[in-house]
């Protein structure tokens, strides 16, 4: 398995465990939230799957599956800081550009 592919079902494992508590907290564990992050997530690994053939397909070296697996691995990382901010974190520090991603602008 490449070590990308591992990243991201990493990251994804992590954002749910950093989710789950403010999740439970708040009492809003339904299904109809969960089952769209779960479609978000589903979403994430059909695109590596169809990137994945077209790169075979087409002859592209794993161009298509490599930047795919980086703009979830970005997409991951901001949704985990997102929740992260739930618990008080704060992220000063990120350029204006990420701070407005993360508040959702």
């Amino acid at each position: 398995m490449r070590n990308d592919i591992k990243i991201i079902l990493i990251i994804q494992v992590l954002d749910i465990l950093i989710k789950m508590p403010i999740v439970i907290k708040n009492k809003q564990l339904k299904s109809t939230i969960s089952r769209s992050g779960l479609f978000h997530k589903t979403g994430e690994w059909l695109s590596l799957l169809l990137c994945f053939v077209c790169d075979n397909y087409f002859k592209l070296n794993g161009v298509l599956i490599s930047l795919n697996t980086k703009y979830i691995i970005f997409s991951e990382i901001i949704s985990c800081m997102e929740n992260l901010q739930e618990y008080g974190i704060n992220f000063n520090w990120l350029p204006d550009t990420y701070k407005n991603k993360l508040k959702g602008k």
